[in-house]
């Protein structure tokens, strides 16, 4: 199995290869689970893993008791989201279905309710195929009388990555036989609360961007403190690690021009960021020079003062409000060619 193509971030896939790192059944097993794949292919992968790989024990974390069989809890689990996908797309009476679409930051639900997922997904189909690549969506089937209910999450390629069921005992047990309701098999490795260790080649002050949400932020990473690397270092060597402890500490940039630090998300979606900051992420680029020591303090907080001026004069002076609109190509600085010349006219300009 390429376990490394599981990896969400190419950049910590490619080094993970490159060093040659292996990972127990148990650790392969998560890296899957939480991989962006679509739900087919994690399926696929743990099928494979119950094939061809030894069984163990899955540990125990904050969020969970453990398990003496790791292949066990994967059957389940595939059992268990199998089920909820034969459910979900068989219409029922007292049942609609709704979908919402998250597109840049926002959630859009839809204007009307379904009598099934063929019709909900045609008309989401219909309303969002122009913006496709950049939405996530989410469809729901509402049983109106009980509030039970399931959803299943599409990525951006429009393919099934997530889905879950939710109502009381009697509807689970009804839904599920053979599985307990309350069992840890369900979307236990699915989006995994567990720690694994997954080597990253990033470094200090490098700027970096990372898939969240559905959209990609960008952040400088911060030197990690020796009191944070010891807390990490405790709660692995205790067995009480989760992915929190796969999280960084980062720098960013409010709406406002402001820097100020933050988790980052988990260290394992983290990207080289291979553009050119813009706006107010150019702040980010002279952090990154501060922290690799080639400017000083005085150099960083003179550009986050012209940075946030710069901010303030383009808020409180909108060229494109309602009060004043003028054309980009009718602005001073766009108003001579490359060589020195009005458009159209011949003749240098003195002095250009």
């Amino acid at each position: 199995m390429d376990i490394y193509s599981f990896i969400n971030s190419p950049d910590v896939a490619d080094y993970c290869r490159g060093i040659n790192k292996i990972w127990t059944t148990f650790e392969m097993a998560v890296i899957i689970g939480r991989s962006e794949r679509p739900m087919a292919e994690r399926h696929m992968a743990w099928r494979e893993l119950i094939a061809d790989y030894p069984d163990m024990p899955i540990p125990q974390c904050p969020q969970c008791r453990g398990h003496e069989s790791l292949h066990q809890i994967l059957s389940q689990e595939i059992t268990y989201e199998e089920r909820i996908l034969e459910l979900f797309k068989t219409p029922e009476q007292g049942a609609v279905y709704q979908y919402t679409v998250e597109w840049k930051g926002r959630s859009e639900p839809s204007d009307s309710v379904y009598t099934s997922y063929e019709k909900a997904w045609a008309e989401m189909t219909e309303d969002w195929e122009n913006e496709k690549s950049e939405t996530e969506t989410i469809v729901r089937k509402i049983y109106t009388d009980d509030k039970s209910g399931m959803e299943v999450r599409f990525g951006c390629d429009w393919e099934i990555h997530h889905c879950r069921a939710y109502g009381g005992k009697k509807r689970m047990e009804e839904w599920f036989p053979g599985i307990q309701s309350d069992s840890e098999a369900l979307t236990l490795m699915d989006q995994s609360p567990f720690y694994v260790d997954i080597p990253l080649p990033f470094k200090p002050g490098d700027i970096l961007t990372s898939r969240c949400n559905g959209q990609y932020g960008l952040f400088v990473l911060e030197p990690c403190s020796e009191e944070v690397e010891n807390r990490r270092f405790r709660s692995i060597s205790e067995g009480s690690a989760d992915w929190t402890d796969m999280t960084r500490w980062g720098f960013f940039v409010s709406e406002e021009g402001v820097l100020y630090e933050d988790h980052t998300p988990a260290c394992d979606s983290f990207l080289y960021y291979r553009g050119t900051c813009t706006d107010n992420d150019r702040l980010l680029y002279y952090v990154s020079l501060y922290l690799k020591g080639e400017i000083h303090l005085p150099d960083l907080l003179v550009m986050q003062m012209r940075i946030m001026l710069e901010h303030q004069l383009c808020s409180n002076l909108d060229m494109k409000s309602h009060i004043c609109c003028i054309l980009k190509h009718l602005l001073e600085e766009n108003r001579l060619s490359k060589e020195g010349k009005i458009p159209g006219h011949d003749e240098e300009i003195p002095g250009s």
